[in-house]
């Protein structure tokens, strides 16, 4: 047994935070390299790994291409282009978020990063029962001491960039000179690193680019132009990367109110040194892809369905539902779906059956046509593969929207605690718009969604912790 390969390790370090903290900022982490190496050479995955990019073709004639997974999209192929002939591109996926700990226990939070690699089939890696995530890295969960609550903001948010930027530093040095892996039946390959999906939550996404939460991480809107029927041009990353080196000149990153109040023209979030500043190839706008779970559907809980029910009235709608007669295997809402608690993307996607039945004759037509057209272009966009007549009736289901979309303002749908609203400044809503191109880039949206990394963190984070006796929770769980 002590012959036997031991994998990946564990390890820690402290960093050195600009001001004190309640506690030593500690990260658990293991190597990267490490990490894909386990991966790439798993012998569950022996058949289930592709080498190169691939294209699939509507017929022989080679006109219309099909977009599925990752390595089927565009910038699976433009990354080879850029690597030497003969190499192997891994494409990396990273996935964070913060989660409770324990359930009965409150004030303990962990910042699990997760690690996967795309050249892994997405209905292999993307079932929890294999193991295609690995937990690469607890990301330190600390109080900053000052005064200011948006200085704790910003701390916050330089210290994950940080944490980020020394745990994947083997990742940038093997994009950026390669680096020898085998396979799983021994083969070696010269390969690199590049980060091709961050599967995150909108203000994580925000935090990751650099953003200010009123703008987007991918598109260069501002919320002033959040419900335009058109996309905004990429927020590429030397963009952003110019911004904040404009910011820089104008105010010392270390005097933390001031550089504050310098980013508010250019729509940062104050954060100087991004953790993907000197990563070869990504590109914000490219890795942080549309995530199913809260773009989609968390989506349609907080807009859609609040939308319906001050149209409808709240008991009417509960009433409705409660009435509703299902299908064997399909859930029910006996008291209504408005006083659920602790609602799971589960419940999103079941309300999501029924409101069309429960609102239709109760509502505008115009009103109708909108939610039905945010409907299909949601189901749509969740297909495993599309071409380009599937892509064009997403974009129609999405035009149908904007086309229709004034009937939920006029019936006074859109509320605010001081009245009725008059603007679109929904970032989730406005996110749609990149999910076309996303799809052209990285294959179907459907891979990136947070279902399976959520389940994850039950996995990996709650249920050592609960193992544990309740003390040094993250040296326990790494």
């Amino acid at each position: 047994a002590e012959m036997l390969p031991s994998g990946p390790c564990w390890k820690s370090h402290t960093l050195l935070p600009q001001v004190s903290t309640k506690c030593k900022p500690i990260i658990y982490y293991q190597d990267p390299l490490e990490c894909l190496q386990s991966l790439l050479s798993h012998p569950l995955f022996t058949s289930h790994i592709s080498f190169i990019p691939w294209r699939v073709w509507l017929s022989s004639a080679q006109i219309v291409c099909i977009y599925e997974e990752w390595m089927s999209g565009n910038h699976a192929w433009s990354l080879q282009d850029q690597i030497p002939n003969g190499a192997m591109l891994l494409g990396v996926i990273l996935s964070s978020d913060k989660t409770n700990i324990l359930v009965m226990t409150g004030n303990r939070m962990a910042h699990p990063l997760l690690l996967s690699l795309a050249n892994i089939d997405t209905n292999i890696w993307s079932k929890g029962s294999l193991h295609g995530h690995v937990l690469l890295a607890l990301l330190p969960v600390i109080s900053f001491i000052h005064g200011k609550t948006r200085v704790h903001s910003l701390l916050s948010d330089r210290l994950i960039h940080e944490s980020l930027d020394f745990v994947l530093k083997p990742l940038k040095v093997a994009v950026a000179i390669g680096v020898m892996m085998s396979d799983p039946v021994g083969n070696l390959h010269y390969c690199f690193t590049p980060l091709i999906a961050y599967i995150a939550d909108t203000p994580e996404q925000s935090l990751l680019a650099c953003i200010s939460p009123k703008a987007l991480p991918v598109l260069t809107t501002v919320y002033k132009e959040f419900g335009d029927p058109f996309p905004h041009p990429p927020l590429t990353a030397g963009r952003t990367l110019d911004d904040i080196e404009c910011v820089c000149t104008e105010a010392d990153p270390n005097d933390f109110e001031e550089f504050l109040k310098a980013t508010k023209h250019y729509s940062l979030s104050g954060v100087h040194k991004p953790f993907w500043r000197d990563w070869l190839l990504p590109d914000p706008s490219k890795f942080l892809t549309p995530e199913v779970l809260h773009h989609f559907h968390c989506l349609f809980w907080d807009h859609d369905l609040q939308w319906c029910s001050i149209i409808l009235g709240l008991a009417e709608i509960d009433y409705c539902f409660s009435l509703i007669q299902t299908p064997v295997g399909y859930c029910s809402f006996g008291e209504g779906v408005l006083k659920l608690k602790q609602v799971t993307g589960c419940d999103h996607r079941a309300v999501q059956r029924y409101i069309i039945g429960v609102i239709m004759g109760a509502v505008p037509p115009k009103f109708l046509l909108s939610i039905n057209a945010l409907l299909s272009f949601r189901y749509l966009a969740q297909m495993p593969h599309f071409d380009h007549d599937t892509l064009a009736r997403v974009e129609t289901a999405l035009k149908t929207f904007h086309d229709n979309k004034a009937a939920i303002i006029s019936s006074s749908g859109r509320q605010g605690s001081n009245g009725p609203l008059q603007h679109w400044e929904i970032p989730k809503l406005e996110l749609l718009q990149h999910v076309v191109s996303s799809i052209h880039n990285s294959g179907a949206v459907m891979q990136w969604t947070a279902d399976v990394t959520e389940h994850a963190h039950v996995t990996e984070i709650k249920q050592p912790a609960c193992a544990g006796n309740n003390k040094d929770y993250y040296a326990q769980i790494a």
